[in-house]
């Protein structure tokens, strides 16, 4: 069992569709504009992602200036996380980006903060709507990172 997310093309038409697993595992499936799977992204079409923690979701894939991004939020030790990773064009992760390809953005004092929507601003920011839980009471909150240069 699995679902679809979010869809997002390249600059070439290529068309990426990202979606959850049953088991949390998060996939990214890349096809051309025509709709055919593209073979030479992760071997068959389909990467499949693992990041630690548990009870991923899938997010937003974006593109800025040519690089792909998947924003997510994971769950560590009952915390939930924004985690941000880079994705190489071979379907790969960028593992000069951050820890393994990853990097995560706890929030202090237990404070979860789950994704809720995305956008890229006109410098290039990643903008993140946040459902935000903290000591048992909801709120929202607004988180901008900084992609790059350097990310």
């Amino acid at each position: 069992n699995a679902w679809a997310r979010e869809l997002s093309q390249d600059s070439s038409g290529n068309i990426y569709v990202n979606g959850e697993g049953a088991s949390g595992d998060v996939y990214i499936v890349k096809a051309d504009s025509s709709g055919t799977l593209d073979t030479s992204w992760d071997s068959d079409g389909t990467a499949v992602f693992s990041p630690s923690g548990t009870a991923n979701t899938a997010g937003d894939i974006f593109f800025v200036n040519g690089s792909l991004y998947w924003v997510f939020t994971r769950t560590i030790s009952s915390q939930k996380q924004i985690g941000l990773a880079k994705i190489n064009t071979n379907g790969s992760l960028d593992t000069s980006f951050g820890t393994g390809g990853y990097k995560y953005y706890p929030f202090p004092g237990g404070i979860s903060a789950e994704y809720m929507t995305s956008q890229i601003d006109s410098w290039n920011r990643l903008l993140i709507g946040l459902d935000l839980t903290p000591a048992g009471n909801r709120d929202w909150g607004l988180m901008r990172i900084c992609l790059e240069p350097g990310d």
